[in-house]
């Protein structure tokens, strides 16, 4: 049985004492980085607020000026005199004027569909011709080949494992050079 001594025991409150400052230690880093967070957090708040209202004030502001050009226009509209024709044009060619009516209620755009959406394809970019289709055929047997080939030596494999030829010694001296030679 060992004894326990003075110095063991320093030696232990030591080392007790290290211990608890790296852990006090490691729990300001803690607070020093989650204030650290805290701050760009809050900063980055801060930013996207100043950026969301200066979007909306330019918002009003544009649809105020929109606002304000509509109605100039209409009453530039409104005040447009009909014209005269100077020139000889029959009456069955000339354009009706345009009865003085109410302004229509601006309705919202309508979205106009994609242009995919009434596009027709032409069929023919996409049929192969027999040269196509033969070659087609060729690389597609080529393919099944080579995946037949790797579907074989992975079953060998597999074999090989199972059987221990995998685990066995590499050959050596007559027996390797007789190996190579057979190919």
């Amino acid at each position: 049985m060992k004894v326990i001594t003075v110095g063991d025991k320093l030696c232990k409150a030591v080392n007790d004492l290290n211990r608890a400052q790296a852990q006090r230690e490691a729990g300001f880093k803690a607070i020093v980085r989650a204030d650290a967070k805290i701050e760009a957090a809050k900063r980055t708040i801060k930013r996207l607020e100043r950026r969301l209202d200066r979007f909306t004030a330019e918002t009003k502001a544009k649809t105020r000026q929109l606002k304000q050009f509509t109605a100039a226009v209409e009453t530039f509209k409104e005040n447009i005199p009909p014209a005269e024709s100077s020139l000889d044009i029959p009456e069955a060619l000339r354009r009706p004027l345009p009865a003085k009516t109410e302004p229509a209620k601006a309705e919202p755009a309508k979205a106009e569909p994609p242009w995919w959406e009434d596009y027709v394809p032409d069929r023919k970019w996409h049929t192969l011709n027999p040269a196509d289709e033969v070659a087609k055929a060729e690389i597609q047997a080529a393919l099944n080949t080579q995946k037949q080939a790797k579907t074989k030596a992975r079953i060998e494999k597999l074999k090989a494992t199972k059987s221990g030829a995998r685990r066995s010694m590499p050959l050596s001296g007559k027996a390797a050079a007789d190996y190579i030679k057979q190919g």
